[in-house]
């Protein structure tokens, strides 16, 4: 494929959003195209994100075929009040112009608009392939996270520690589990390792400052003097997963937007040699068919069997080389890529 000229509408200016820095902006690095930020010149190619005035007009006017990459199930809001309060919120913060509406009828436009949409699940091809059917699914590229080795760690069988990994707004789906670290605090010392920011605005990124660790403090049944918190860098995410036995991925599945959530933490955990748990989301049971692995939960007795059973080293050992397996065949630098020049090719 020659070098292109990509004209980038992206999450964060700045590209440290892993939505820019693992998908569009991995791809035209290691590719070579050259990315503007700016609709007003020539280019080749036009990506849009969620976070992108899908009414624009300079995005037709520009000429070039665009590419929607459209990571989360805005299609599937929780509600239809949640959908308009989101709309509403970012037209009045002036992200998005046009008429007051539910935000998923704007990005109904967009995905109509587009010649072709990027998802990251199976299930929102399904739903997004009735308004644009050259829809692609395209996972993250993890390739910033080393390939490391499981650990067998020295154990306290009275001893555990968990770790979870996310943004911040994610962090919720740990309440999901107080139950669980009830019963499990009446016969192990838990202790839970957060890597994630320290603090998060609740409404459009940028109003309503809440820190995390005192929000996770409030919200969980774990002692608060056992969980810690760890801001986000590579390094902090290696030397704590080190420190760690277990990983812990529960989400609501029970929330549209969080059941249609693809597989790309799993991944992190396992290229990070820990073993995982997680909700019965779809993408989860998935790879648990393909890998062969016990990974996902259905319920809180569930995610308590199964924390005892992976605290056996040579259990946890066997589902982190799977994983790895699983990667290293399905989720390499080159099939990510090739997934992205193949978006580039449908639309040129």
């Amino acid at each position: 494929m020659k070098k292109m000229k990509i004209c980038y509408l992206p999450f964060d200016y700045n590209l440290k959003s892993p939505g820019d820095r693992r998908r569009t902006v991995f791809w035209a690095q290691k590719r070579g195209h050259e990315v503007t930020f700016s609709l007003e010149e020539k280019c080749d190619l036009i990506v849009v994100t969620e976070k992108s005035d899908f009414r624009d007009s300079q995005i037709q006017k520009n000429g070039a075929p665009v590419i929607f990459d459209l990571i989360d199930g805005y299609l599937s809001p929780e509600n239809s009040l949640v959908d308009l309060m989101r709309g509403f919120t970012k037209k009045l913060d002036g992200q998005i112009s046009g008429s007051i509406m539910r935000f998923s009828k704007h990005v109904a436009y967009m995905a109509s608009l587009a010649n072709a949409v990027v998802c990251s699940s199976v299930e929102q091809r399904q739903i997004i392939s009735k308004l644009n059917n050259n829809t692609h699914i395209i996972l993250d590229s993890h390739s910033e996270i080393p390939l490391l080795k499981f650990r067998k760690k020295e154990r306290d069988p009275k001893h555990l520690s968990l770790f979870w990994e996310g943004l911040p707004y994610t962090a919720y789906g740990l309440k999901l589990l107080n139950p669980t670290f009830e019963e499990l605090n009446t016969q192990i010392n838990l202790t839970l390792n957060c890597v994630t920011d320290n603090d998060y605005y609740r409404l459009l990124g940028k109003y309503w400052k809440i820190s995390t660790l005192r929000y996770l403090e409030r919200q969980l049944t774990i002692p608060p003097e056992n969980i810690n918190l760890y801001s986000w860098t590579i390094k902090n995410l290696i030397s704590i997963a080190y420190q760690s036995n277990l990983a812990l991925l529960p989400i609501s599945t029970t929330i549209p937007m969080q059941r249609l959530k693809p597989e790309n933490r799993l991944l992190i955990m396992w290229k990070l040699g820990l073993p995982c748990l997680t909700s019965d989301s779809p993408a989860y049971a998935r790879i648990e068919a393909e890998t062969n692995v016990s990974i996902v939960c259905k319920s809180q007795s569930d995610w308590q069997e199964s924390i005892h059973q992976y605290m056996d080293a040579d259990f946890a050992n066997t589902q982190v080389i799977r994983g790895q397996q699983y990667i290293l065949n399905n989720h390499n630098d080159e099939v990510l890529l090739s997934k992205w020049d193949s978006v580039a090719e449908s639309v040129l």
